[in-house]
């Protein structure tokens, strides 16, 4: 401000002395002074305001987003992708869920739910990828399942691709953990929210109905025939979702998703849970060992759509709630 006041009494001297004569007044020269120290002071206050909100958009930002994915590699998310080719049916509901959609420009085969995913580029599956027209599609980001080989995952990085890769099968728990993530790729944490509590919700209501009642014996058919036989035992998301139904799994001292029909036999389980389709049940009731338990030869083999079972998704609680029905009619009916 000394600076100014100096400035103005020079002014004021040199008016004086030359006159008025087409001169600026000395009010006009303060003015026009003033005019613009206020312009210069506001330039400045501008300057500093956007750089605070700039400060703070940084600060807000989750992105550059560091990731270590199933194989330990570290994967680094840039910014929200805009284009996704997603090879994971769960995955791919997800997004759906946490309305991004219309981010996916790719699929795999087996990426049938919603029905609007139908209408995206099918880009084969995990095991005939065509790498080619996944490089050629340019995308931002590529979501593979928990089963992508390791081989797979590095050709399309030596691609310069970003790939994603996560494994959160072995609880019911890892369902939300999937969630979650994509969540926070995608920055949709607020919907993950929701849609994880709707989730909880469904179920919650399911075990207070189920509360106090008997847990019957379940079998859970994965697959059966030609010499292997899959089920959900107690290292998997599935064997969580019998629990919160309700279910006693006969396979739960089993790992990996195998299971001997010796031991299946003697067991015997109350219920057997397979997927849809008349053909698979007929094939299961025709199998030796199968066709000799109690549940087969009393009817009690339900069917459900393995897809809900099968995919650690937003419809795991009707998955859940599904399995109460059958277990607990009593209840639901």
């Amino acid at each position: 401000m000394k600076r100014v006041t100096g400035f103005l009494v020079v002014l004021l001297m040199i008016v004086v002395i030359t006159g008025c004569g087409g001169k600026p007044t000395v009010e006009e020269v303060v003015y026009d002074v003033e005019a613009t120290v206020e312009v210069e002071a506001t330039t400045e206050e501008v300057t500093k305001s956007k750089e605070v909100d700039e400060a703070e958009v940084m600060l807000d930002s989750q992105y550059p987003l560091m990731l270590t994915d199933k194989y330990d590699n570290e994967v680094v998310i840039e910014g929200v992708p805009e284009t996704i080719i997603s090879m994971s049916p769960e995955l791919t509901e997800i997004i759906y869920a946490l309305d991004s959609g219309d981010k996916i420009v790719g699929r795999s085969s087996y990426c049938n739910y919603p029905e609007a995913v139908l209408d995206i580029t099918d880009f084969g599956t995990l095991f005939d990828l065509n790498i080619e027209s996944i490089v050629a599609a340019q995308p931002d980001l590529i979501f593979l399942s928990s089963m992508a080989s390791e081989e797979l995952v590095q050709t399309l990085m030596d691609q310069e691709l970003s790939v994603v890769t996560i494994d959160k099968d072995g609880t019911l728990e890892g369902t939300y953990a999937y969630m979650e993530i994509v969540a926070e790729i995608l920055d949709k944490e607020m919907e993950a929210e929701v849609l994880i509590e709707e989730i909880k919700e469904t179920i919650s209501d399911v075990q207070t109905a189920i509360e106090g009642l008997e847990t019957p014996t379940t079998y859970y058919v994965v697959y059966a025939g030609d010499g292997y036989d899959s089920t959900a035992t107690g290292d998997t998301f599935i064997h969580g979702m019998l629990g919160l139904a309700g279910a006693d799994n006969v396979a739960k001292e089993g790992t990996n998703w195998s299971y001997s029909v010796e031991t299946l036999v003697e067991q015997d389980p109350y219920y057997v849970i397979c997927g849809s389709g008349e053909e698979t049940k007929t094939r299961i009731q025709g199998l030796e060992g199968y066709r000799e338990l109690t549940a087969i030869q009393e009817g009690r083999l339900f069917q459900v759509n393995e897809d809900i079972f099968s995919r650690q998704g937003p419809r795991i609680g009707e998955a859940v709630k599904t399995i109460a029905k059958i277990i607990h009619p009593e209840v639901f009916n």
